[in-house]
């Protein structure tokens, strides 16, 4: 999505991409949820390489991260498409991303609880 987006503008505003700061930021925003998002997944696959007993736990967390992250992905995609779509881009390359952006959702309700028992019965965090 984001090498995608970056690419477009780039494209579309060619000099004046130095300029479109607030386009830039949306683009970084993306740029930084992923890779949030992998060093989440890096994290619980490494405790589960290790046999780590909270390795599960950490899973979750990560899937509860991933899935707030995707609507701030979906967020920050749809406002650079916007203003790329306002230049004259192909309306095309806008349903494209946004298609990139749908994912299904995590029982996060449901996964909080599991963390919150978990805390609770460490009587501390349990990372």
């Amino acid at each position: 999505m984001a090498v995608a987006l970056l690419g477009q503008t780039a494209a579309t505003l060619g000099d004046e991409l130095k300029d479109a700061q607030e386009i830039q930021a949306q683009i970084a925003d993306v740029v930084i949820e992923v890779y949030a998002i992998e060093s989440a997944i890096a994290r619980a696959e490494k405790m589960a390489a290790r046999n780590d007993g909270r390795a599960s736990l950490a899973a979750d967390a990560a899937r509860i991260y991933t899935d707030e992250a995707s609507a701030r992905i979906g967020a920050a995609a749809r406002q650079v498409c916007n203003s790329l779509l306002s230049r004259g881009v192909d309306n095309a390359f806008a349903i494209n991303a946004q298609r990139l952006t749908v994912h299904s959702g995590v029982d996060a309700i449901a996964l909080r609880r599991k963390i919150a028992d978990a805390v609770i019965e460490a009587n501390k965090h349990p990372f």
